[in-house]
């Protein structure tokens, strides 16, 4: 049988369980994460140095204030107990070409979060 998009079911099926298997690594890494925290993760991961408005466009959100919370939440590690959530995954620097502006990048936790990702996608491969 074949799916709308030309796929099969088993092809599809495959491709729901890598996506399961990312959700289980991204719950390991970070267990209370919501959606909306990922969806601007991932937006980080593979386009650091994106300033607040980029990445709220990128991530398809008007809310340019709920991204920067988000943002704040991500990078957030004055907690260290609190680390469920997602923190220390970003950190934002100052804009060297605006002013009064943060850019963001994925920390070292972030980085390997991401390479994690990556092998659970296409084994053998890792971002760059």
């Amino acid at each position: 049988m074949q799916a709308s998009s030309g796929t099969s079911d088993v092809e599809d099926l495959g491709h729901v369980r890598r996506f399961l298997s990312v959700v289980r690594a991204v719950r390991k890494t970070a267990p209370r994460m919501e959606l909306g925290q990922a969806n601007v993760l991932f937006y980080v991961l593979s386009n650091p140095g994106s300033t607040v408005e980029e990445i709220a466009k990128g991530c398809g959100s008007e809310d340019v204030g709920s991204v920067k919370k988000t943002l704040r939440a991500l990078a957030d590690t004055s907690n260290p107990r609190d680390s469920g959530s997602g923190r220390g995954l970003i950190y934002g620097a100052a804009s060297r070409t605006r002013r009064a502006s943060e850019t963001y990048f994925p920390t070292e936790r972030g980085y390997n979060l991401a390479h994690m990702v990556a092998e659970l996608l296409e084994p053998g491969s890792r971002p760059g």
